[in-house]
């Protein structure tokens, strides 16, 4: 799917400047980078299974009570 492929890319490009950031000592803004990684990587596990969610907090929620919890990560 090319929607995962997407997530997966920008979690990884956001991982990246994540890294930038730490070396450049602005941890603050690597923290916010490093959330967003997890977001996009979440929102990918939760398309492979053809679930997506309208808003942020739903994508949190789905993942942690649908994907996590109920072991569906495999």
């Amino acid at each position: 799917m090319k929607e995962i492929e997407s997530l997966l890319k920008r979690s990884d490009r956001y991982l990246k400047t994540a890294e930038l950031l730490i070396d450049e000592g602005d941890f603050e803004s690597s923290v916010s980078r490093i959330y967003y990684a997890m977001f996009f990587a979440a929102q990918a596990a939760l398309l492979s299974k053809e679930l997506s969610f309208s808003s942020h907090k739903m994508t949190i929620s789905g993942f942690g009570g649908t994907l996590y919890k109920n072991k569906c990560l495999s």
